[in-house]
């Protein structure tokens, strides 16, 4: 549910700040892997299960700093850009923390709970922004996005179909290439992030409901 807001912008938005801060670690962590090797981030910042048996409970959320390459980080950056300048204008930085914040705890969670072997690690800031997505297509299921399909074929799609299709190609790449280890992307951790944030969007609807008898 959106309300108005306001004009945010007036200060830092919580979303620059936040992209700005992917793009430092992004940078620490190269350097830092050219100069000490990555030592650092691979025991204290990156998720797995060794960590959290380590007690770095912290990095059910850190791993959402780093990203593997360039691409990775281009990719979460702009829809990260998109998405998020449009909901904290709904909603304000506080929401829009609130839902990037809980999506990434829900995507290291059922990636920890639905990994078939616990020797892998986790980074990457998809779930989180995944939450969001999905969030912003239920608060406008019937606003159409036009899309490049294989980066080519030009489509207009409705949210909702949009948000459905993200669950189904999720599910589906979880169950045929994931689980099997026939691919490294984690679509556990997206899978997470849409539900956390569809989650979140059913949660305010029922309280703006309430409030309003």
């Amino acid at each position: 549910m959106f309300r108005s807001y306001g004009n945010p912008f007036r200060r830092m938005a919580a979303h620059r700040c936040l992209l700005r801060l992917l793009v430092a670690f992004f940078l620490l962590q190269h350097i830092g892997q050219v100069l000490f090797g990555s030592v650092f981030f691979r025991n204290y910042m990156v998720l797995s299960a060794s960590s959290l048996q380590d007690g770095h409970v912290w990095t059910l959320l850190s791993y959402a700093l780093l990203h593997g390459s360039c691409l990775h980080l281009l990719v979460n950056g702009l829809t990260l850009h998109f998405i998020g300048r449009f909901i904290e204008q709904g909603l304000g930085p506080g929401h829009f923390l609130k839902i990037f914040l809980s999506s990434t705890l829900a995507g290291a969670c059922f990636w920890l709970c639905l990994q078939p072997t616990a020797t892998g690690s986790l980074i990457g800031a998809s779930a989180g922004i995944a939450g969001l997505l999905a969030y912003a297509c239920l608060c406008f299921p019937q606003h159409c996005a036009s899309l490049l399909l294989f980066l080519v074929i030009p489509v207009r799609l409705r949210l909702r179909t949009l948000l459905g299709l993200l669950f189904a190609f999720e599910i589906g790449a979880f169950l045929l290439l994931e689980l099997p280890g026939r691919d490294l992307i984690a679509h556990s951790a997206h899978l997470g992030g849409l539900i956390a944030g569809s989650g979140y969007f059913f949660c305010q609807e029922y309280i703006f409901r309430r409030t309003r008898r």
